[in-house]
């Protein structure tokens, strides 16, 4: 059995160790279809730096909440400009039309604990209303840039 390494979007739940498993950190912000980073490494420069370093040409994505799979579908475009593989995905949710979707175009599909139906219009996560929690917060764009909503 050969091992994929792993690109996670959410760092919470799988710790990167940055040799098997990688921390993609990107975020969308509200009203924008576009993503970007939450620290100082701009993301494509964090797709073209993990590209380098993983020992495989097809890794496979973490994320928390699948919700319209847009985001996915963009990093995994990207990935592939560099030659890398996107061959599965591992969430904790999903959602029924994008479980549908990736199960029909990535060799390995998509592992979740639960697939949510087309009746659910938002998912909330309880650690954005935690203060002090690590990774909490929703972020949002201000004048001095990204920041954290209280």
């Amino acid at each position: 059995m050969v091992d994929i390494p792993i690109v996670t979007l959410d760092r919470i739940y799988i710790e990167p160790d940055e040799e098997n498993i990688y921390f993609l950190d990107c975020t969308r912000v509200t009203g924008s279809k576009d993503l970007i980073s939450r620290g100082k490494e701009e993301f494509v420069d964090q797709i073209l730096r993990i590209s380098k370093s993983v020992k495989s040409n097809k890794i496979v994505l973490a994320d928390d909440v699948v919700f319209s799979g847009e985001a996915l579908r963009k990093v995994i475009s990207l990935f592939e400009v560099c030659g890398i593989e996107v061959v599965g995905i591992i969430s904790s949710i999903a959602m029924e039309e994008s479980y549908e979707y990736f199960n029909k175009t990535l060799k390995n599909g998509i592992k979740c604990n639960y697939v949510l139906g087309a009746n659910v219009i938002d998912q909330i996560c309880e650690r954005d209303f935690y203060f002090g929690v690590a990774g909490s917060g929703i972020m949002i764009k201000t004048p001095d840039g990204m920041k954290k909503a209280p």
